[in-house]
């Protein structure tokens, strides 16, 4: 997977919010952010949890990305592996 860069972070975070963006890239292209889409729940609850332990509560997480605490609270929960899906 691809480094995250500043440049990787700053472009998945212009897709992730104009999803208009994403007419503009060619086949390979969005191959690529689905490739790097793909571990998003890990990848949210791997922050949350950082971002709380560092202090921040879930309702002020929420605030600053635009959700709701409690959605925050429900990131901060393991991930569900594929051997616990029946």
């Amino acid at each position: 997977m691809t480094d995250l860069t500043p440049e990787v972070i700053n472009a998945l975070v212009r897709l992730m919010s104009d999803p208009t963006e994403l007419d503009r890239l060619q086949p390979d292209e969005l191959f690529a952010v689905l490739a790097a889409a793909k571990g998003g729940r890990k990848t949210l609850h791997d922050v949350t949890v950082r971002l709380n332990s560092a202090g921040y509560t879930f309702a002020q997480i929420g605030e600053r990305v635009g959700a709701h605490e409690s959605t925050v609270s429900r990131w901060a929960k393991p991930p569900k592996t594929s051997e616990e899906t029946p």
